[in-house]
């Protein structure tokens, strides 16, 4: 079975560990990520991005070729938020491998 993670929730999965990230950055991971999990498919087309910025407007923001967290992404919760926000999609079990894989990732780029 291959498991379809839409643009909007692997953004919220990096972002809930960085301010910023670049397109290059994004599918960089989403490489990684596919690489390791056969069954996985990250959609991070153009259209995908844009429709999580326009639909999530108070989680994301495209600027100068970055997406940034917008002001309204929960810096409290961030990780048990993207779980409980996109869960519904995405089996739990999958999207906490996606945040441990996002965490390690993304600390060591930084």
């Amino acid at each position: 079975m291959c498991v379809i993670i839409d643009a909007d929730c692997f953004l919220a999965i990096l972002l809930s560990h960085t301010e910023t990230l670049t397109i290059r950055e994004a599918t960089k991971l989403r490489s990684e990520i596919e690489a390791e999990n056969m069954d996985v498919v990250v959609d991070l087309s153009g259209q995908a991005i844009r429709r999580a910025t326009g639909y999530y407007p108070t989680l994301f923001q495209f600027q100068d070729k970055q997406i940034r967290r917008a002001p309204g992404f929960p810096a409290s919760a961030r990780s048990e938020f993207v779980i409980e926000e996109f869960s519904r999609e995405v089996p739990r079990s999958l999207l906490e491998r996606l945040d441990q894989h996002a965490a390690r990732a993304l600390t060591e780029a930084r």
